[in-house]
């Protein structure tokens, strides 16, 4: 088992404490002290290190940062992360789907 600790600024006056930890299976468990993590929800502080995009990371911890990327390879979190942005992506085009048609029929109801 393999772990690092950052702290990270986020909204609060006391940078949050994010633990990612490498287990012996060779996936990733991450756990932060913000209040979305303490509430069971997924957090940015955590989201950003596990993509390789980090916020707020505080000290020499930055180049970490990409150590923990390169652990999300081949993990589980990895097949979920893709899974989401996927799924971000899919939502933005339908979105932009649903407004392209609402203008078509704002059109339509004027003729």
């Amino acid at each position: 088992m393999e772990e690092l600790i950052f702290q990270i600024q986020g909204s609060e006056l006391e940078p949050y404490q994010v633990r990612v930890v490498r287990r012996e299976d060779g996936n990733v468990s991450a756990y932060c002290t913000c209040q979305a993590a303490s509430n069971g929800m997924h957090c940015k502080h955590r989201i950003g290190l596990l993509t390789g995009k980090p916020e707020g990371v505080i000290g020499k911890r930055k180049q970490d940062a990409e150590t923990v990327a390169l652990w999300v390879r081949g993990s589980d979190i990895e097949r979920i992360l893709t899974e989401i942005e996927t799924s971000e992506t899919e939502l933005e085009s339908l979105k932009a789907r649903i407004a392209k048609l609402k203008k078509l029929l704002a059109r339509a109801m004027l003729d």
